[in-house]
């Protein structure tokens, strides 16, 4: 019994570890690219490519100055900040 629980532990561990790996170059490519456009000029026209909701294919492909990414990003981050802030009060 203690065989195979160490057998499954070791065969789990390293897939736990490649996607822990995975995950955080992920995050650090994003954080790259990020940082990338909000340097240089703000009026520079920056494309991406966002998922459509509800669609498995589907993708827009939005343009917008880096500015405007910029205030988007931020309007984003208030209104989640917003939402977590309201989760926690106590009426």
């Amino acid at each position: 019994m203690k065989l195979a629980m160490i057998a499954a532990l070791l065969l789990l561990t390293p897939s736990a570890l490649l996607a822990q790996a995975v995950t955080s170059t992920a995050a650090n490519t994003q954080q790259a690219r990020d940082s990338q456009e909000e340097t240089g000029d703000p009026n520079r026209m920056v494309c991406r490519n966002e998922k459509t909701t509800g669609s498995r294919l589907g993708r827009q492909r939005i343009c917008m100055t880096a500015q405007q990414w910029a205030d988007q990003q931020r309007i984003d981050r208030q209104a989640v900040e917003r939402s977590q802030a309201g989760r926690y009060k106590n009426d």
